[in-house]
Order: structure tokens, then C-alpha cells, then sequence
């Protein structure tokens, strides 16, 4: 187990906590890069902000939990 994810925390509290989290959003095919996130990411959840835009969080928890993570939220 690599740690624990909170969904429902903003993006750079994530990013925060677990850094790789950018390079999972990246493999996935999201175009984000630091910048991003620690400006709109300090605003912005997956769960809350995804329904508005083109933001899969079930490819994302899959994908987390794959890598070992335990995800929430």
C-alpha cells in the first residue's frame, strides 16, 4: 500500500500528500502540470469539479487503486 487518497480534498492537497498523483493524472492522458496545480488545484476536487468537465474519476480511482493506493471521498 502506497498511502491513502482523499477524492473529495482539493487537487494540490493530493498533490501534497502524494506526489505522484500528477504523474498518474498524466499517464492517464490529463494535460496538467505543476503550475496548474498549485493555482486552480488549490480550488478544484475530482469529485465536485469533474462533473463539469471532461474528468473521468472512476478511470482515476481505478487507476490509483491499482497502483496501490487506497482511495476515499
Amino acid at each position: 500500500m502506497k498511502g491513502e487518497i482523499d477524492l473529495s480534498e482539493t487537487l494540490y492537497e493530493i498533490y501534497i500528500k502524494n506526489p505522484e498523483f500528477l504523474d498518474v493524472l498524466r499517464d492517464l492522458g490529463y494535460n496538467v502540470d505543476l503550475r496548474m496545480i498549485e493555482t486552480l488545484g488549490r480550488l478544484l476536487s475530482l469529485p465536485k469539479d469533474g462533473k463539469n468537465c471532461p474528468i473521468d474519476v472512476d478511470k482515476i480511482k481505478k487507476e490509483l487503486i491499482k497502483r496501490g493506493y487506497i482511495v476515499y471521498g
